[in-house]
Parts: C-alpha cells; structure tokens; sequence
C-alpha cells in the first residue's frame, strides 16, 4: 500500500516516494506513520463489519443460487409436462376428428335408408 501525503516545505522529506500524482507528492517516515496509526485505528471494526457484510452477501447468493436452480428444474419439469400435453392434445383432437367423422357418415347412411 503507497501512501500519499503532499509537502511542499523544503527540507520535509526524509525518505521520498513519488507517485505518478506528480512532484509535489511524497511520504516522509515520520508523518506517513502517524498517518497509518490514525487511519487504521477502526480497520478492525471496519474489517469486522466488512467481513460480516461479505459473509451476508455469501448467504443471500447461495440462497439466491439455490433458488435459481430450483426454478430451473421447476422451469424443465413444466416444458416436460408441456410437451406431453400438447402431444396429448393433438392425439386427442386427432381422435374427435376420426369420431366426427365416422358420426357424419353414421348419420349419412341412416337418412340414406330412411329414403329408400
């Protein structure tokens, strides 16, 4: 981690790191350790807090995940049940043709009889 802090007294800079900020950026030891003591004093809080907020992401995309493939199976099982109703539907349609048909010349033949 590069810490950034801009000094531009002369004579400041013990140790100089420079960034690509420029040439009035740098870190000297001393303030970049008070610095670090002051910005990580809650890192373990926040760390913590961080943590917990990761692990409850975790257990909502798993339970996110397993919800997705229980809809995909649900999904996959009603394409089945789809697909066999409408196979079911045509044999069926198929069938009230054949007895339309066979009816009408049921009827056709019992007028043809009734005229003779």
């Amino acid at each position: 981690m590069v810490i950034l802090a801009q000094f531009r007294a002369p004579g400041v800079l013990n140790e100089t790191y420079r960034n690509r900020a420029g040439p009035d950026w740098a870190v000297d030891r001393p303030r970049a350790s008070l610095y670090i003591q002051h910005m990580t004093k809650d890192v373990g809080q926040v760390t913590d807090s961080a943590n917990e907020q990761i692990t409850q992401l975790e257990h909502r995309l798993d339970a996110l995940l397993r919800v997705v493939e229980r809809l995909r199976q649900e999904n996959e099982m009603l394409r089945h049940t789809q697909e066999a109703l409408n196979t079911e539907r045509a044999s069926l349609l198929e069938k009230n043709e054949t007895a339309r048909t066979r009816i009408e010349a049921m009827i056709n033949r019992l007028k043809a009889m009734e005229n003779h």
